[in-house]
């Protein structure tokens, strides 16, 4: 870290085009916002006086340059205030389109911390909140087909991203929802979405395959599987399964019950 409190990245291009890229920290006290400030410089005319007297006084607060041509430049400064934004704040989040076609497809949420907007702890429908928000990285025409869905929160897009709602879908507020109004209430679609959402990993490429059959077990019940500890891997699945150990598995297509 530099005396400026600046992490820098600098570097020179050659005839007399660089650039000084730096990240601060946020302050242990203030908000969580880390600074990000970056200085282009470019070839500038000759007869820039100024250049000989006081090259880069007059780049005032945040990032102090730690690197100076060795020519007239011209330059400029952007400054980034950086935002926390994490996935469990959205009850739905992808990276592609987001199709909500079907019936009854509605979004809340609810709060398990708080009596007012549960009970014991449990979601319940009468207590439920309005933060079911629904986005998508993906900046493309209807980016978010919500169909005749009730969302109960907001719905979001990529840049130039767009949301397509059906005749009886209903996208705002619990207010807005419950009162039966139709569409999109102000303020409630954004194509500002922008959250880094890594790839998921496999986690095993090599396992055994179940032998399927009427397994009968306690209670009565019959089970199409019983796995008990090592990792399975299925082609495909339907039915019932049993796991009596530390069973992992991967399956191409899920059924219907898993006990």
């Amino acid at each position: 870290m530099s005396a400026d409190g600046f992490f820098h990245k600098y570097n020179d291009l050659g005839n007399g085009f660089a650039y000084d890229v730096g990240i601060k920290p946020p302050l242990a006290f203030g908000p969580d916002q880390p600074t990000i400030e970056s200085i282009g410089y470019a070839p500038a005319p000759a007869n820039i006086a100024s250049f000989y007297s006081s090259p880069w006084g007059m780049i005032l607060g945040g990032l102090v340059p730690q690197f100076s041509p060795d020519r007239p430049s011209a330059k400029r400064k952007v400054r980034v205030l950086a935002k926390r934004q994490t996935p469990v704040q959205y009850a739905m989040l992808a990276k592609g389109q987001i199709d909500l076609h079907g019936n009854h497809v509605a979004t809340d949420s609810f709060n398990s911390t708080n009596s007012n907007y549960s009970t014991n702890g449990r979601y319940d429908k009468a207590k439920s909140r309005d933060h079911g928000d629904v986005a998508t990285n993906a900046g493309i025409v209807d980016g978010v087909s919500a169909g005749n869905a009730d969302i109960k929160g907001h719905a979001s897009t990529g840049p130039n991203g767009s949301v397509a709602i059906g005749s009886s879908g209903s996208i705002g507020d619990k207010a807005w929802v419950d009162s039966g109004n139709k569409g999109v209430q102000d303020g409630h679609v954004t194509d500002d979405t922008n959250v880094e959402i890594p790839d998921a990993e496999v986690p095993f490429t090599t396992g055994v395959t179940p032998i399927g059959g009427q397994f009968p077990a306690v209670g009565g019940s019959t089970y199409d599987y019983i796995l008990t500890n090592g990792n399975y891997i299925l082609t495909s699945f339907s039915g019932k399964v049993l796991v009596t150990g530390n069973a992992n598995w991967l399956s191409v297509t899920v059924g219907r019950e898993l006990w």
